[in-house]
């Protein structure tokens, strides 16, 4: 897909040189352009690494062409290294103090490091060049959003939109301000107007299925999951969600499918792994559902719901060869270490695990334990059931009745 903020600032700079033409020097050196032209094409097909290069080329070429500082910013951020992009950024505005561009470059990287406060004053200064960037107004809120300044930040919401109202990146903006300030409702609102205003907008489409996830609405939020993949077909996280959507639906061989494209992206998603472990298992796959939560563990050993998924099998596997209470009692601990004895579910296949080993006393103990973290009136009731069970020394089967009262 074709990062627009990049397309926007490289035909910026083809403008400025147009508009240069009459003069009798060009305002860039052919061969800096040349490198800039190539660095941004580079970093539009994420190899970082080769823009970076190319822009550094260009700066030494031309060592006051701002914009390439702006640029190499950009890509020092989309690779993580906040440092180097502050440092390009300070640069720009060294160059050129009233570069409203550089203004924004160097807030977003705040942005991006948590620095809030310095966020705001970039921001504020690039307002003050430029009173009418809408976008400039959005990033801003997000700045104010992350200090705690509720009504500041929705008013530079309000404020890019009033001066840009078609434009689906400031509807967007406010819907992921919205949400942030958990109000749910106000954000499908502007998610869906930011999806009118721009149907192939991803993220609008994307971040509306994970709030419809949310409030369990799963078919409509497989629809919005449907879209952001159909829009963008490397999508792993639409694949991801699309996946646990169905597995609510109990369409398991959809799940286990969509989980497996998000594995095919994203070779070393614990996730995706451990998410597939639990579909397979719903689905009868008990083997196949214990090499996923052995694969989620080894990628990340601190994956809770590997361990706690491996655990139940090894404690309530209808296949006896997959039953092993000890190895379910030290997974089952480990998922509860890793939560800090916080999770219900974890808890719960504790006791299971330790009514496997016989080991009744410990079985109750945890169960007892279990009920009392539980939430919802379902899941005690879940756990009163498996309590039952254990008084009466019987290890709990996958599949069984439940114990009579």
């Amino acid at each position: 897909m074709i990062n627009r903020f990049l397309v926007a600032l490289f035909l910026m700079l083809v403008v400025l040189i147009a508009g240069c033409a009459k003069d009798s020097q060009p305002v860039l050196p052919q061969p800096a352009l040349k490198f800039l032209a190539e660095g941004v094409a580079a970093q539009d097909a994420d190899q970082l690494d080769r823009a970076i290069e190319n822009f550094t080329e260009a700066i030494r070429l031309d060592p006051k062409l701002v914009i390439a500082y702006d640029f190499r910013a950009l890509a020092s951020v989309a690779k993580g290294d906040f440092k180097a992009a502050i440092r390009d950024a300070s640069k720009a505005i060294e160059l050129d103090p009233n570069s409203k561009q550089s203004h924004v470059t160097r807030g977003k990287v705040y942005i991006s490091m948590g620095d809030y406060e310095a966020a705001i004053k970039d921001l504020t200064k690039a307002i003050e060049i430029d009173p009418k960037n809408a976008l400039v107004y959005s990033n801003r809120g997000i700045a104010f959003q992350g200090i705690g300044d509720i009504e500041n930040a929705f008013e530079d919401y309000d404020d890019a939109i009033r001066l840009n109202p078609s434009s689906a990146q400031a509807c967007w903006y406010r819907a992921t301000g919205s949400a942030a300030n958990d109000d749910f409702d106000s954000a499908i609102e502007d998610f869906t107007k930011a999806i009118e205003l721009d149907p192939k907008h991803v993220a609008s489409h994307f971040a509306r299925g994970q709030i419809l996830f949310g409030q369990s609405e799963f078919e409509a939020a497989i629809k919005d999951f449907t879209s952001t993949i159909r829009l963008d077909v490397r999508h792993a996280a639409a694949y991801l969600d699309r996946g646990n959507a169905r597995v609510y639906l109990e369409d398991y061989a959809g799940a286990i499918e969509d989980f497996s494209h998000c594995i095919r992206l994203e070779p070393r998603n614990a996730d995706a792994y451990s998410n597939r472990g639990s579909a397979r298992e719903r689905d009868g796959d008990y083997h196949g559902a214990m090499t996923d939560f052995q694969s989620a563990t080894e990628i990340d050993p601190s994956l809770a719901s590997a361990h706690n998924g491996a655990a139940w099998l090894h404690s309530t596997c209808p296949e006896a060869k997959l039953r092993d209470g000890k190895m379910a009692v030290l997974l089952a601990t480990q998922a509860c270490q890793i939560s800090g004895w916080e999770e219900w579910i974890y808890v719960h296949t504790l006791a299971a695990a330790h009514a496997e080993c016989g080991g009744w006393a410990k079985a109750i103990k945890r169960q007892e334990q279990a009920i009392e973290l539980a939430i919802d009136e379902e899941d005690k009731n879940l756990g009163q059931e498996n309590l039952i069970l254990f008084q009466q020394q019987r290890p709990y089967r996958q599949g069984e009745e439940a114990a009579e009262k």
